[in-house]
C-alpha cells in the first residue's frame, strides 16, 4: 500500500507471520516499541498533502519530499482513521464494511498505521 520501502519481506500464507512480526524482522531500532492502542486517535501530519484520484490516494510528505500511494482499501482505511474518534471506532466501521476476520483486520490496520507513522504521514495520540 505504501511505497518507498527500503527492504522487502515476503510473508507467505504458510508462514502465518503477522505484519508486526515482519516489521520486527527488519531490525528497526524501535520496532519493539512501535505499538498502537486502539483507544488512540489518528490525524494526518501537518506537513502532509493528500490528493485523491479515482478512489486511490497520493500522500506527499513535504519534510522528506517523498510521496506515497494508497490503493482503494488503504485510502478507505486512512479516511476512516483520520475522521474517527478513535482507531477502535474506525476498526468497528471497517469490520462492518468489509468481509474480513476481526484479527486479520486488526493486524492489517496496525501494520498500515505503523507504516504511515514510520514515514511521518500520520500522528497517533491519546
Amino acid at each position: 500500500m505504501i511505497g518507498q520501502v527500503n527492504q522487502r519481506i515476503t510473508v507467505t500464507e504458510t508462514d502465518r507471520l503477522s505484519r508486526l512480526d515482519a516489521l520486527k524482522k527488519l531490525s528497526l531500532p524501535c520496532a519493539e516499541s512501535m505499538t498502537v492502542s486502539f483507544s488512540q486517535r489518528v490525524k494526518l501530519a501537518d506537513d502532509v498533502l493528500v490528493s485523491n484520484l479515482e478512489g486511490e490516494s497520493v500522500l506527499l510528505n513535504l519534510k522528506s519530499e517523498r510521496y506515497y500511494g494508497l490503493d482503494q482499501v488503504g485510502t478507505r482505511f486512512l479516511t476512516l482513521l483520520s475522521s474517527s474518534e478513535s482507531i477502535e471506532h474506525a476498526f468497528d466501521a471497517l469490520l462492518a464494511e468489509y468481509d474480513v476476520e476481526a484479527e486479520t483486520l486488526r493486524t492489517d490496520l496496525t501494520a498500515l498505521l505503523l507504516d504511515l507513522r514510520e514515514q511521518g504521514l500520520v500522528e497517533i495520540s491519546d
